[in-house]
């Protein structure tokens, strides 16, 4: 059973071990150097807008990106966005309704995923916030005169907000942040950037044996569809999945914005969770056939070299709204 209680699981925690430096990593500075000149370009769509725009369009991604596809999302917003630049102002969103959200992410190849009560109601309380606050989206990061708040004051202000308060281990946040430091005024957010750990990053280390179950509980927890998944329990192995990262920045040197962008590349192109492809024969992990003609940790894989039923690893039976 998991322990009730607390915004991340003791249970998980002490389930699972974050592995240690071995003779299989000592390759991965290379490795590394490589997935990174194959990263294929950032979604930059709203770099077309203006900055204030393309924050809005930033923080409202952000705060409705769970279980959805991301690209799927940030176009649909996007396209959205260039029809009315007034549908996101927070008099307008604080007043969204399902049938909007529908509409908004009509065409999603997986319509079950919309869940439009549910992000209608996240959007809401986002644009009630800023009522609240008296703010504009940009108002968050930026004062009066144009300065960047400091990254603290930053933070207070969008875990105050509903839409991400409950967001253990800060994914959303750090997936705003991280997109947010791309554009050259908010450079400065890159430097207190943390890991965002997604379900595609938390499969992959898992298969790769970065991050190791070491009782019962943690193999009922990660193969038995019929346990269930809180915010909480999948909080303890993204938080384990965050000290990993750690440890690859280490060994690798790379700045954490990379190595974030480096792990979901791979999990959302390579280790899927429907079938991985080691051998890079889909046409999603195509960017990564220049360099490799196979997955880059195909031999350092736990999964591959040592236990194949890591592959069956699937995104677990979940219904919270912060991965």
């Amino acid at each position: 059973m998991i322990k009730d209680g607390g915004a991340i699981s003791e249970n998980i925690l002490e389930s699972f071990d974050v592995a240690n430096y071995s003779f299989d990593m000592t390759n991965f500075r290379e490795t590394y150097t490589k997935i990174i000149n194959s990263l294929p370009p950032r979604n930059s769509l709203f770099s077309e807008l203006s900055l204030k725009n393309a924050i809005g369009c930033e923080v409202i991604c952000a705060a409705i990106c769970h279980q959805i596809n991301w690209d799927f999302l940030r176009s649909a917003i996007y396209e959205k966005t260039k029809l009315d630049l007034t549908w996101m102002a927070p008099q307008k969103i604080s007043k969204i309704t399902s049938k909007e959200v529908a509409q908004l992410l009509e065409g999603y190849n997986k319509p079950e995923r919309i869940r439009e009560k549910e992000r209608a109601f996240l959007l809401r309380s986002l644009g009630n916030s800023l009522l609240e606050l008296n703010y504009s989206y940009s108002d968050i990061f930026f004062l009066q005169d144009g300065v960047l708040r400091n990254t603290e004051n930053i933070l207070n202000i969008i875990k105050s907000m509903e839409a991400f308060a409950h967001d253990p281990e800060e994914k959303k946040i750090q997936l705003l942040l991280q997109n947010l430091s791309e554009y050259d005024p908010l450079f400065k957010l890159s430097k207190y950037c943390k890991p965002a750990v997604d379900y595609h990053i938390i499969r992959e280390f898992l298969r790769r044996g970065l991050v190791i179950p070491k009782n019962q509980p943690a193999y009922d927890f990660i193969f038995n569809p019929n346990i269930e998944r809180k915010e909480r329990t999948v909080a303890g192995l993204r938080k384990l999945c965050s000290e990993t990262f750690y440890t690859l920045q280490w060994i690798t040197s790379c700045d954490i914005i990379t190595l974030n962008t480096i792990e979901w590349w791979i999990g959302r192109s390579v280790c899927l969770k429907e079938c991985p492809d080691c051998e890079l024969q889909g046409e999603k992990s195509q960017w990564l056939k220049p360099a490799f003609s196979k997955c880059p940790f195909y031999e350092s894989c736990f999964a591959i070299q040592s236990d194949k039923t890591f592959l069956t690893i699937v995104e677990p039976n979940y219904q919270g709204n912060s991965y």
